[in-house]
């Protein structure tokens, strides 16, 4: 008879240890079997080489597993020495070239570039870590061409957005990671909360809460009729006040526009003429903001969902121009019913938003559709004298149309998105394209009132009608409102690039390499206080202290004397309105908080004080018809200033004007430094990381 070998699993023996088993016996750990006085020697023997063989198969064992266990942390080291090795090699990273045009100099679209600080390369993220496979065109998308034109845009498309090129496979690196983020926490935690800030969250809370009252789930509330408003039916208000709501650290607006939005939000309006323009800067944005700042998935999700039916927009014929409108239901885009052609704002204006999105994704698709039309535009502006745009551009040929040259209506955030892209990017010649659009709005759209006031307005440029037209001749003495972003926008560039910001620097502890500034920035904070003064003046100037939506302004076209009784800055009656737009308190955020001069506080509390008098009614915030007189104390305000008004208490008085007025007011430091140095805002006050 021999002896069993048993593992046992109840005795706390491992699976190195054995048991000996004989069968006169119980357990004998470790010690051999004795011989049965009846049992043969050949029998002892037989069981004894067993054992012998046992043990050493036992040892064998031992030996092959340690062998396995040193072959697997090798091979664990092998691949951490791989991944660093792939995230620090430069030399061996696949380029390519977006640019055709041989006045151009070339730049590489390097996509996993190392350094911020290298100022020819292309790169999503500083930080990138995690590749995915790019591919630039969206679902369902197939070329078309039916004229010349359109076959070169579909060439420039190709150089443009493609990532696969014939001698390289390319893939595109986004990352998450940011270096220096802020989040929900962040703001509930603010220090130094001020009474000013107090009275700006409850005007919040007062629009809040009459909007969810009377227009709960629609786009925006008509404050006087006490009822819904509609345009895109999708609870528009709700994702455009989310992160207003987290930055005035609203615990239960916020919880309930997010549960709204993770829930009831759905893209499947039936609303046919739906401007992609403003969905993305208000729905997307608003979105991805609000997933920044939470870290809710599902929020993540329902961008990338949304994301993905806007980039229908660019189901054009040209696949580089989006078309302006798109019908949700159908997913169908097409030119408004009024113009076939796209505004230059709205195609130059969708990629912080969609470059953020690949981001968040690690999709590139995103970015790389609406990129190329950035760059498209940038081929174009190249072959032109003048760096200037119209307003309209064709989406089928590329093309720009004849039209008004204005930093104003339909043009205005073009050119704030040069500047915010190049701060998201790094790539160069976003700047040279801001920088030469800045300089020419200086020598030929800048002009000064013949006065005592001197004011400084930017003018628009109509374009020739005859050949009698002389360039003075064409100018329109007018500025809108929305031309308030520019003072900001200046001092922005100001502050990052200017060579003369350093002392504006230091005091947020920005260190800007000394290869990436730029003596061509220098002027520009003081072409923005120029502005911001003419600005406030548009506002102070009013009987109600409010901004009309456009301002004239005396400007003579000859040496011939003005009428010096006549006022300097005139408003005529068909833009006498005012509609809580955010333009100048905007730039007051930036010109505050860079400058830290008083006036631009007072400045921002006089007009606050303006929006509590004249606008803030029992159910909401109005518009004012007309803002040039001030109403006889004993007259209904109502009656007289909003009656004909348009009936509508905009998304982006919760979004940006309420934002930026709480912001001008914020004291902590940390956050003011963190947002001036590593975020951009987009178009509606949204937050979206850069660095």
């Amino acid at each position: 008879m021999s002896c069993r070998i048993l593992i046992d699993s109840n005795s706390g023996i491992s699976h190195h240890q054995s048991s000996i088993v004989c069968p006169s016996d119980h357990y004998h750990h470790h010690s051999p079997c004795k011989r049965n006085p009846t049992q043969s020697r050949t029998s002892y023997i037989f069981t004894f080489l067993n054992r012998i063989i046992f043990l050493r198969r036992l040892r064998m064992l031992k030996v092959y597993m340690a062998l396995g266990a040193i072959l697997l942390v090798l091979f664990f080291l092998h691949r951490c020495t791989l991944n660093k090795s792939e995230l620090t090699t430069t030399n061996e990273v696949s380029k390519f070239d977006l640019l055709e045009s041989p006045e151009l100099t070339k730049y590489k679209y390097n996509l996993n570039a190392k350094s911020f600080n290298d100022p020819d390369i292309y790169f999503v993220s500083p930080s990138s870590k995690i590749s995915a496979q790019a591919t630039h065109k969206h679902n369902n998308v197939s070329p078309s061409s039916s004229s010349s034109s359109t076959t070169q845009l579909s060439a420039a498309s190709s150089s443009a957005s493609s990532l696969s090129p014939t001698n390289a496979q390319l893939s595109q690196t986004y990352s998450t990671n940011f270096t220096y983020t802020l989040s929900e926490l962040d703001f509930k935690q603010m220090k130094n909360v001020n009474i000013m800030q107090v009275r700006i969250r409850e005007a919040a809370k007062h629009s809040w809460d009459n909007y969810r009252k009377y227009a709960w789930g629609y786009d925006m509330l008509k404050p006087r009729a006490k009822q819904p408003d509609h345009w895109f039916n999708l609870g528009l208000t709700i994702v455009d006040a989310a992160d207003t709501l987290i930055v005035m650290g609203m615990e239960n607006e916020k919880n309930l526009a997010l549960d709204w939005m993770e829930n009831e939000l759905k893209f499947n309006s039936e609303n046919a003429n739906s401007n992609c323009f403003e969905m993305t800067i208000r729905i997307l944005a608003g979105l991805l903001s609000a997933y920044h700042l939470t870290g809710r998935e599902k929020i993540k999700q329902q961008a990338i969902e949304f994301g993905d039916i806007l980039l229908h927009c660019y189901d054009t014929e040209s696949r580089i121009i989006p078309y302006s409108d798109i019908d949700l239901g159908t997913q169908q885009a097409h030119p408004p019913p009024w113009n076939p052609h796209s505004s230059l704002s709205e195609v130059a204006s969708l990629q912080l938003e969609f470059r953020f999105l690949s981001q968040i994704s690690l999709d590139p698709k995103y970015e790389q559709t609406t990129f190329q039309t950035s760059v498209h535009i940038h081929n174009i502006t190249a072959k032109r004298k003048h760096k200037l745009l119209p307003m309209y551009i064709n989406p089928t040929t590329g093309e720009l149309e004849d039209s008004v040259i204005t930093m104003g209506a339909r043009t205005d955030s073009y050119y704030e998105y040069l500047l915010k892209q190049y701060l998201q990017t790094g790539i160069k010649w976003l700047q040279e394209d801001y920088l030469d659009s800045m300089d020419e709005v200086a020598s030929r759209l800048l002009r000064h009132t013949d006065g005592s006031e001197n004011y400084t307005y930017v003018a628009e440029l109509q374009p020739y009608r005859t050949i009698n037209d002389t360039e003075d001749s064409r100018y329109l003495n007018k500025m809108d409102h929305l031309v308030c972003f520019l003072p900001g926008t200046l001092a922005l560039g100001y502050y990052h690039f200017s060579p003369q910001a350093g002392e504006y620097r230091l005091k947020y502890n920005l260190e800007t390499p000394p290869d990436k500034l730029n003596p061509r920035f220098d002027s520009h904070l003081s072409m923005a206080k120029a502005l911001a003064r003419t600005c406030m003046h548009m506002y102070s100037n009013m009987g109600t202290g409010l901004s009309p939506e456009i301002a004239n302004f005396v400007h003579s076209a000859t040496n011939d004397p003005v009428d010096q009784n006549q006022p300097e800055l005139q408003v005529q009656s068909t833009s006498a309105h005012n509609i809580l737009r955010p333009e100048f308190v905007e730039s007051l955020f930036y010109l505050y908080h860079i400058t830290g001069l008083p006036m631009y506080r007072n400045q921002a509390t006089q007009v606050f004080e303006a929006f509590e008098k004249y606008c803030r009614i029992e159910s909401g915030y109005s518009a004012v018809s007309d803002v040039r007189h001030k109403p006889e104390t004993n007259v209904n305000i109502d009656e007289t200033l909003h009656r004909n008004a348009p009936d509508r208490m905009e998304s982006f008085w919760l979004s940006e004007t309420l934002k930026y007025l709480y912001l001008i007011f914020c004291d902590d430091k940390q956050i003011v430094g963190t947002i001036l140095n590593n975020y951009v805002f987009n178009t509606e006050g949204h937050m979206f990381p850069i660095k």
